[in-house]
């Protein structure tokens, strides 16, 4: 098997260009790359796309797998039959950028690539051919290809109206939004003030029900006005976080992208402090680009809504485990596992991502450890399936327990062990949405045993 086509697209108008993005973020997904590789893929066809439309005004963008000599990934097919692109060499060397910023579109997406090529003639049109592979072995069947074939097509002919009226609604939010923060934060503080007020009267109430049960239902009314008021306004907030998340993910992926290429293609004629400048800028976009991440995955959480599917859970952390196994050998980290195999019912990337986290906590908070141990550990009880997961690492005061689930709380220092602070506030929330429940016990320099329980069904 060589190239398969998942989907052929039409660019010849706006709406075009949404879809395409949209598009080109899904099959990434769904073939298997990272987030920051999606990012780099996305934003390359997005700039290709947009270069068609705007100077050729039509064209084609296709998407293939490839898998040639044990490499695996993308293929982006872009033809246009425009009037050509003058001055390539020029921009192909960063030599030359038009009025318009025709030019650096172009330069900017080979960056992103791993394998670029670019034909065009004058009246003749041009093509670009570019790809990305997989940093792991990731071999998709026939069968899956064909899957992901017809699914992608069923979603191109999803109406355009709807992604114009989207994409409408979501920049008129962006924009009230805005200019409402201020006086939202405001109400909010008010509509909470209103809430615990409410609730103490509600208190002082059920002592006088008998004589009073009028009054009460009145105060009840009122009780449930400010909830709805107090979920309306937190709602819009979340709304907020998750589009300027979005925009700020644009320009962060240029300051990556150009720091980058400083290092990799002008690292000599730097100083050594302008290496250092360079190097910092890298990390802290990275670090910023991982916030805005799980930013923009705990706000998703609370609408998401995910198709139960029967969990091989003794399959699912070994194949966790067995992704990590480089890991565990470089650290020398002693491993024990005493699995059943158990079938759950549930969202089978969320649980992947809940354990995932939990393991590479263990892992990390070990680090420091002579030697260190994990042990995992899974049964049943009546209808309820348990995890537990232990580590002899450096634990952590009870007393913070709660406080640790808090979005971006960390209980250690950034500088002695990486991480934005979502984790465990993301894992909670998918367990949550499982009706599961998760808890802690530790105790600072003995480890830590964290355990979650989920419904069999």
């Amino acid at each position: 098997m060589n190239d398969f086509q998942l989907i052929s697209l039409i660019v010849d108008n706006e709406e075009n260009l949404i879809e395409i993005r949209d598009t080109s973020r899904k099959i990434c997904e769904s073939l298997g790359f990272s987030h920051l590789e999606q990012v780099k893929i996305t934003t390359s066809v997005s700039e290709i796309g947009r270069n068609i439309y705007e100077y050729a005004k039509k064209g084609t963008i296709q998407f293939f797998y490839i898998n040639n000599k044990n490499k695996q990934g993308i293929k982006i097919v872009a033809t246009d039959q425009g009037p050509g692109i003058k001055n390539l060499d020029k921009i192909l060397q960063g030599k030359y950028i038009s009025r318009t910023g025709m030019g650096s579109g172009i330069k900017g997406s080979r960056s992103l690539m791993d394998e670029f090529q670019i034909e065009s003639l004058p009246q003749k049109g041009t093509s670009i051919h570019m790809s990305k592979y997989l940093l792991r072995d990731k071999t998709i069947s026939q069968e899956e290809l064909r899957s992901l074939h017809e699914e992608f097509n069923r979603i191109s002919k999803t109406p355009k109206e709807l992604l114009i009226a989207e994409l409408e609604i979501q920049n008129k939010e962006l924009l009230n939004l805005l200019e409402e923060l201020n006086e939202n934060k405001l109400k909010t503080e008010s509509l909470n003030m209103e809430l615990m007020e409410t609730n103490l009267d509600i208190i002082a109430l059920n002592k006088e029900m008998e004589s009073k049960n009028t009054e009460l239902d009145q105060l009840n009314k009122s009780l449930n006005q400010a909830v709805e008021q107090l979920n309306s306004k937190n709602s819009e907030l979340k709304a907020f976080n998750y589009t300027v998340s979005h925009d700020l993910k644009a320009p962060l992926r240029g300051i990556t992208g150009y720091s980058q290429e400083l290092i990799r293609k002008h690292q000599t004629k730097l100083s050594e402090r302008g290496v250092f400048c360079v190097n910092q800028i890298t990390s802290a976009s990275k670090q910023l680009d991982a916030l805005i991440e799980d930013l923009l995955s705990y706000s998703k959480l609370d609408t998401e809504i995910f198709q139960k599917q029967e969990v091989k859970s003794k399959d699912l952390i070994t194949s966790i485990l067995d992704h990590r196994q480089s890991i565990i050998e470089e650290n020398s980290i002693e491993v024990l596992s005493k699995l059943r195999d158990i079938k759950i019912l549930g969202w089978e990337n969320g649980l992947n991502h809940v354990i995932s986290n939990l393991i590479d906590n263990a892992f990390k908070y070990t680090g420091k450890s002579n030697p260190p141990k994990v042990k995992i550990e899974t049964k049943i009880k009546g209808e309820e399936f348990i995890f537990m997961i232990t580590d002899n690492g450096i634990g952590f005061d009870m007393k913070y327990h709660d406080r640790m689930y808090e979005l971006f709380h960390r209980l250690v220092r950034r500088e002695d062990f990486e991480g934005t602070g979502a984790g465990l506030a993301i894992v909670k929330k998918i367990i949550e949405k499982h009706k599961g429940k998760i808890w802690a016990k530790s105790e600072p320099g003995k480890g830590a045993t964290f355990t979650f329980t989920l419904p069999v069904k």
